[in-house]
């Protein structure tokens, strides 16, 4: 639920799991210094400052410094979410505290969906898999990008389209052993596939 906390960015916000952040988010996902958010010129942008498990602008991970919009929403390591609101004079920050379904522990290759730990862990496809469409959650992600992710040593080469859906049948299996309810893998037909991963309530 959106609380009434806000940040005004005066000049820079760090933003990380470290005391000496301007906005501390004390979560093991959040990396001790995770991204900024700094005005330039008549712009305000946010980068990410090599954190573990990234951040996202409108569920579209961040690679380089991003120019935020009115009503952007701005995701820490996919658990904490800020809307971003300009005004002429102030740019405040709301906050949102969001637990999802399904949580990746990249420092531990672990998976957890529903608070259980996925147990035997996934084989490294699945999980190279699943970590490449939980990257990118709610964006398509196109055929190709899986397989130079996944095959990654092959080039691509010989990686059919029945290899690839065979693997995510797999993936959904595993996942649905601990989360029946939920569809994670939503198949977008002629393009690839998209990752949803809803609110844990």
């Amino acid at each position: 639920m959106l609380n009434s906390k806000q940040w005004l960015v005066d000049h820079e916000i760090l933003i990380g799991r470290e005391d000496c952040c301007d906005l501390m988010i004390d979560d093991r996902q959040v990396s001790r210094k995770h991204a900024r958010i700094y005005q330039l010129g008549d712009g305000t942008f946010i980068e990410d400052l090599d954190s573990k498990n990234g951040t996202y602008v409108n569920h579209k991970k961040i690679e380089s410094s991003t120019h935020l919009h009115e009503g952007d929403v701005i995701q820490i390591a996919l658990i904490q979410e800020f809307l971003f609101i300009s005004s002429d004079a102030t740019i405040p920050l709301s906050e949102e505290q969001v637990y999802r379904k399904l949580y990746i522990d990249r420092k531990n290759d672990s998976v957890w969906v529903s608070d259980t730990k996925i147990d035997p862990p996934l084989s490294v496809q699945q999980y190279t898999l699943l970590l490449c469409l939980y990257e990118n959650a709610g964006c398509i992600v196109p055929r190709s990008e899986i397989v130079s992710h996944v095959w990654a040593d092959s080039s691509g080469a010989g990686i059919s389209n029945e290899a690839i859906d065979a693997l995510v049948r797999r993936l959904r299996y595993r996942l649905a052993e601990y989360e029946p309810a939920i569809d994670f893998i939503e198949t977008v037909r002629g393009y690839g596939f998209r990752f949803q991963n809803p609110v844990q309530k």
